[in-house]
């Protein structure tokens, strides 16, 4: 559906991952590597997943509050049920449904990380499907908050809304990220309803690639460490350290030689009588 020169590099990209989770390793130790892999060969399986059906994804459901409602029908009652909890149970299978979390580098200070908050897709590709106002920024001692009207709305949306119409949309939008989890029967499903051949061209990635992606989205550190290991020998990290070094050195002399910032402001920078260079993002 898409061509340009990043795609074509993640394409690469995706042959040099696809060959290392695929590489044999009987004698691997460390646990993260075989993991990996491991997961990998199990998206690979598709006779198993077939043979499976959808029940792997009732079962898990099951777990995560009590069900599907729409599923459930009048077996299904919100005695006990709490919506914060049910997001933090689906929070630990990768899902961003109603609040996007994640920590990250502090812009004002990147030797911090601090947790940021914003609005998550609702269920199409982009929010260049809704109506938006616009974002906005807010930084609360250590936590940052992006998308602030929507956060607002959202509460008042959800004490105007019975528990069954919350676990509803919770467990659906849960289901549509794990759908791509199961057989050909269901993921055809997902690809041929209305809203998705509508917006999406129906290009169908081969499943090697569709692993590669899963994998590297759940277990990037470690694919990333096994890449690093394989195409990064010392020397280059010798080079890319000395490139660090005389791009702070660099730094260093241009902000020493801005003579129209304020005063207190280049003293403020790395250099001397400043600050380290990590501090301003160099590190």
């Amino acid at each position: 559906a898409v061509d340009n020169t990043f795609e074509r590099l993640k394409e690469d990209l995706d042959d040099v991952l696809r060959s290392l989770l695929e590489e044999p390793h009987p004698h691997q130790t460390t646990t993260s590597p075989r993991q990996s892999r491991h997961s990998y060969t199990g998206c690979m399986n598709t006779d198993a997943i077939e043979e499976l059906g959808a029940q792997p994804l009732l079962d898990l459901l099951r777990e995560l509050g009590g069900g599907w409602p729409v599923l459930q029908g009048d077996d299904w009652n919100d005695t006990g049920y709490d919506w914060v909890r049910q997001m933090a149970h689906l929070r630990n299978y990768n899902n961003d449904i109603l609040v996007s979390e994640w920590v990250a580098a502090d812009i004002t200070n990147s030797s911090n990380h601090i947790i940021q908050l914003d609005q998550p897709e609702l269920g199409l590709p982009g929010r260049e499907y809704f109506i938006n106002p616009g974002d906005y920024f807010v930084s609360w001692q250590e936590v940052v908050v992006f998308g602030l009207d929507y956060f607002k709305k959202l509460v008042s949306l959800l004490k105007d809304t019975n528990n069954r119409t919350i676990s509803n949309y919770l467990m659906w939008r849960f289901v549509k990220n794990r759908i791509s989890n199961l057989g050909e029967s269901y993921t055809g499903r997902k690809s041929k309803t209305i809203l998705r051949s509508s917006l999406v061209a129906r290009v169908s990635a081969e499943r090697w690639r569709s692993c590669v992606t899963y994998v590297s989205g759940n277990l990037g550190y470690v694919v990333g460490a096994m890449f690093v290991k394989r195409y990064f020998p010392e020397a280059s990290k010798n080079d890319t350290h000395e490139m660090i070094g005389l791009i702070r050195e660099s730094f260093r002399t241009a902000l020493h030689e801005a003579r129209w910032m304020h005063e207190d402001t280049r003293k403020s920078g790395p250099g001397k009588g400043g600050h380290d260079s990590q501090e301003c993002g160099l590190s």
